[in-house]
């Protein structure tokens, strides 16, 4: 059985460290910013890492035994294959903690929105800015509830009050628009194609900028 030789398990014990090193920081970014939308990013990279770990170290710990015992090429492979597609996705990741935290700097937070959605978003409302910095730090807030026709979305209660919902793509943290109703399986039937309408929004996109409590449309 074909086997990796000492020197391509040495580089991929070198590399795994260095992922390693870039995922401590990317974490310690998450930690000093509160939650920001690199987060579920980060944290998928991370969970990625800590799943092919343990046996790249048993990898390289088997190597210095006497006699050495060399990894399966197939296996090692895989976790090269792994430790490859990391390093690859790994720059996107640093990119959006490097935005954040000159966001951070200078006090502006970029979000999207659809289209359709603009004017609900783009008003001057204290708890509705709250909400939407609530959401672009990485907070998930409610799922659902699910309705038949659309993609899964998330909402959150603006200003603590359920009969006024923010609603967004929790994986890509674009805002879908608003809802001035409480959600919840025992709406009418028109609220629900009312969510329907506004959870199922697709189509072209804007950015818009939160500075403190205000939304607009330009820095």
């Amino acid at each position: 059985m074909p086997t990796a030789s000492n020197q391509m398990i040495d580089k991929l014990a070198e590399d795994a460290k260095t992922v390693n090193a870039i995922l401590v920081k990317l974490q310690s970014h998450v930690k000093k910013m509160g939650a920001p939308p690199s987060k579920a990013v980060i944290d998928k990279l991370q969970a990625q890492y800590d799943k092919i770990e343990p046996q790249i170290t048993k990898f390289a710990r088997e190597t210095g035994l006497k006699p050495p015992i060399f990894a399966d090429e197939d296996d090692y492979k895989l976790r090269r294959k792994d430790i490859t597609t990391l390093m690859t996705i790994l720059p996107k990741a640093i990119k959006m903690a490097a935005d954040e935290a000159k966001a951070g700097n200078d006090g502006v937070v970029e979000f999207e929105v659809f289209s359709a959605a603009k004017a609900e978003i783009l008003v001057k409302d204290k708890k509705l800015a709250q909400a939407v910095g609530i959401m672009a730090r990485g907070d998930n807030g409610r799922a659902g509830p699910k309705e038949k026709g659309i993609d899964q979305y998330n909402h959150i209660h603006i200003g603590g009050n359920a009969k006024w919902n923010l609603l967004f793509d929790v994986k890509t943290r674009v805002i879908l628009g608003t809802i001035d109703f409480h959600i919840d399986k025992k709406n009418s039937d028109s609220e629900k194609e009312k969510v329907k309408a506004v959870a199922g929004r697709s189509g072209s996109k804007v950015t818009l900028y939160l500075k403190g409590d205000a939304i607009s449309a330009s820095k």
